[in-house]
């Protein structure tokens, strides 16, 4: 049996980046309480090493409070006074968070330790220039992932998610509500390759759809303005123009960046090449991972026996539980066994791994399969 290991799989830049820093920064500083805003990353093993080490994962600031029974202005209050007597610091996560936290953290002069991936940071400055610039974002990924919500709140409300094609049509009605001209397209990092490029297609269609309408418009006008100017030359230039001025609506500009890294599209890309040449796939990492999760849609494509598990022990276990279930419409079970049965005739097996996943995870996937078979 040969096993096919992806060079891409594990850790990205950005990932590695932060869990290292975070490490660093807990066992350099014993003194104090360290919290981190969330997952730092999507997988658990990671964050369960971290906890061990001794970082406090909140969802939000509130939870800084002691007085769970307190209002919210309270609560707020006693994190300030709380935390500064403890000399507490706050972790930004790889995903990032709105500009809002980071106000609010400087106001409670809350030490901060920013690990956002360097890739998010630049999302959130050009989304940021583009908005002084007079843009409306229209943002492709996906509407509960932090890295979306920290995005979006760098664009000062002038932005629609588009997780679906349905959302293309609910962001140019905003735009058009907003009576703005000028659209800026970005993602999210770890968004499907594909889905993007389809999706700023159908963009660009409606654009050119619009702008045509538009030119098609002010060639109605012109000609309005024509016979105006003819039958009323006495009056005043401004006035015989007024009507075009009145109805003209003008065509909409477009300027389209591709943020997905680097790291993903070629992460993408090496799984649908692999799994064209498997008879098994194997995707590690966690559940809860977007990048993992689209890995595994990849794969899925090409090559039916696809599973995502976070560690080997989940071969051992009663299911492949959740993503496999969903996929399979069986129960875990069922889907353990027959996939482990594919295994044991498989003379090929692909493994890919998330940009959240250490590395040791994947070595021992990789251990288990060879011992047993």
């Amino acid at each position: 049996m040969e096993i096919i290991v992806g060079k891409t799989s594990g850790f990205c830049y950005g990932v590695n980046n932060a869990v290292t820093k975070a490490e660093e920064f807990v066992k350099n500083n014993k003194d104090k309480k360290v919290y981190c805003l969330g997952e730092l990353v999507h997988n658990k093993q990671v964050t369960s090493k971290l906890e061990n080490e001794g970082l406090a994962f909140i969802n939000n600031l509130s939870e800084l409070s002691k007085a769970d029974d307190a209002s919210e202005t309270e609560k707020n209050a006693n994190m300030l006074k709380s935390n500064r007597e403890n000399n507490a610091a706050v972790i930004i996560r790889a995903h990032g968070e709105p500009k809002s936290t980071y106000e609010k953290l400087k106001q409670n002069n809350l030490e901060i330790l920013d690990l956002t991936c360097p890739n998010v940071l630049a999302i959130h400055k050009l989304v940021e220039e583009h908005i002084l610039k007079g843009y409306y974002v229209f943002l492709i990924g996906q509407k509960d992932h932090p890295e979306i919500i920290g995005t979006y709140g760098f664009c000062d409300g002038k932005c629609t998610v588009i997780e679906n094609e349905d959302d293309i049509d609910l962001a140019f009605n905003e735009l058009i509500q907003k009576n703005m001209n000028k659209i800026f397209v970005v993602s999210q990092t770890t968004f499907s390759l594909e889905k993007f490029e389809k999706y700023v297609q159908k963009i660009e269609d409606k654009i050119n759809n619009f702008n045509e309408q538009v030119i098609k418009q002010d060639r109605k006008f012109e000609e309005q303005d024509t016979n105006i100017s003819i039958s009323l030359y006495k009056l005043d230039d401004d006035k015989a123009g007024q009507s075009k001025k009145e109805q003209n609506i003008s065509k909409i500009e477009l300027e389209v960046r591709n943020t997905i890294c680097n790291a993903t599209r070629i992460r993408q890309e090496e799984t649908e090449k692999i799994s064209k040449q498997v008879d098994c796939m194997i995707i590690i990492g966690g559940k809860n991972s977007s990048n993992t999760r689209k890995l595994y849609d990849i794969a899925k494509k090409n090559c039916e026996s696809t599973v995502i598990i976070e560690t080997y022990k989940e071969f051992e276990e009663e299911s492949l539980n959740v993503t496999n279930n969903i996929q399979e419409n069986n129960n875990g079970k069922d889907v353990n066994k027959k996939f482990l049965e594919k295994i044991k005739t498989s003379n090929k097996i692909g493994i890919m791994a998330g940009a959240s996943t250490p590395r040791e995870s994947i070595e021992e996937v990789i251990d288990f399969l060879k011992l047993e078979y």
